[in-house]
């Protein structure tokens, strides 16, 4: 993907240091929430996509480069596993607005 053209974000501009293109098509997919949702929903797939990129290329995931984005999405590697009970442990934390800091 080419590069992003910059846009500041009410949301999004903690990501800019290190991930500018993610933190300009935040800054664009809230520019554009009101007058053009379907525009917003495009910026917002695209930064889907970019992130799920910089997740297996920083985590050094297989794949293939010409896998579709649903592919990686659902691919082993990329799901997140619990241990028995951890589940029940992040419910508690999200009932009390916990946000399971230590």
């Amino acid at each position: 993907m080419d590069r992003i053209d910059p846009m500041e974000s009410t949301n999004f501009e903690m990501l800019r240091q290190h991930w500018p293109d993610l933190a300009s098509l935040g800054g664009h997919a809230e520019a554009y929430v009101f007058d053009d949702p379907q525009s917003a929903l495009i910026k917002l797939r695209c930064f889907a996509e970019k992130l799920v990129g910089i997740v297996y290329r920083e985590w050094a995931l297989p794949c293939y480069p010409n896998d579709k984005f649903i592919d990686r999405l659902e691919k082993q590697c990329f799901r997140v596993r619990y241990r028995h009970g951890d589940h029940r442990q992040a419910s508690r934390h999200q009932e009390r607005g916990e946000q399971g800091r230590p």
